[in-house]
């Protein structure tokens, strides 16, 4: 327990020097973000949904001047890459993206993927996946879904059909276009219930995999000492407790209603 306290001790004078250094740092962060719902959305034309909350909890605790904004995905990606965007979320770390950003530590949290069919789907679910096989399954455009997915795209095993909106890909389902939907399962439950296709859509099978989404950083705007105060910062939310009532404040609200 000493050792514990200790270790408190230590996060929180770091982040005493990191405020102390404030003036080094930007003024003002530029966070960008999707609109992902029920992760992100916009309430009363303001950003709102369990990855705003952490990320709004995170910048709080760091005492960080900051905005966040909702753009396309491509569009999100594409001005973090060039400097326009100081951190992105929320987003699957790939090697590829590594070579371009700088994850936290932790992730933000744990999305579950599964795949959602049409009511009448004649098809049994595998956890090989062989049912995969030759099928046509949407995914939004410029979404990574996950390692084991992105795999099955790239060898050819199931045939990727984008969409713009998470919405298309219903549409897709109804019309024949795709025969799955590849999403988490949150967000595709939340899609599902909003639209018209609530009696025509359902989740099929279990989730085909647990993918970490993080908040990353661009490498040359974002000083290092930033980005360790904010790993030190999340550290924190998660021993005390933060980062778990955000997230049963999520079942709570948005799951379960």
């Amino acid at each position: 327990m000493a050792l514990f306290r200790l270790g408190v001790s230590w996060k929180a004078g770091l982040l005493f020097c990191f405020a102390a250094t404030a003036a080094e740092q930007p003024s003002s962060l530029r966070l960008v973000t999707l609109e992902y719902p029920p992760y992100v959305e916009i309430k009363d034309d303001k950003p709102d949904g369990l990855s705003i909350w952490l990320v709004e909890a995170l910048m709080q605790r760091l005492q960080q001047e900051h905005r966040i904004e909702v753009l396309p995905w491509k569009r999100a990606l594409w001005q973090l890459e060039t400097g326009a965007a100081d951190a992105v979320f929320p987003v699957l770390k790939t090697p590829g993206r590594e070579t371009k950003m700088v994850f936290m530590a932790e992730p933000l949290t744990n999305e579950n993927v599964m795949l959602f069919s049409r009511c009448d789907e004649a098809i049994a679910f595998d956890s090989e996946l062989k049912f995969l096989r030759n099928k046509r399954v949407c995914v939004q455009q410029g979404f990574s879904i996950g390692l084991r997915a992105d795999e099955l795209f790239q060898t050819g095993w199931m045939e990727r059909v984008n969409a713009n909106h998470q919405s298309d890909c219903l549409r897709m389902l109804h019309m024949g276009v795709a025969r799955f939907y590849l999403v988490d399962r949150y967000a595709g439950a939340y899609v599902i219930q909003q639209s018209q296709y609530k009696h025509v859509v359902r989740p099929f099978g279990e989730p085909l995999e647990m993918t970490p989404v993080y908040l990353a950083w661009n490498k040359d705007s974002v000083d290092e000492h930033l980005i360790t105060a904010a790993n030190d910062a999340f550290e924190q939310m998660l021993e005390s407790g933060e980062h778990q009532r955000l997230l049963q404040r999520f079942q709570d609200e948005v799951v379960s209603r």
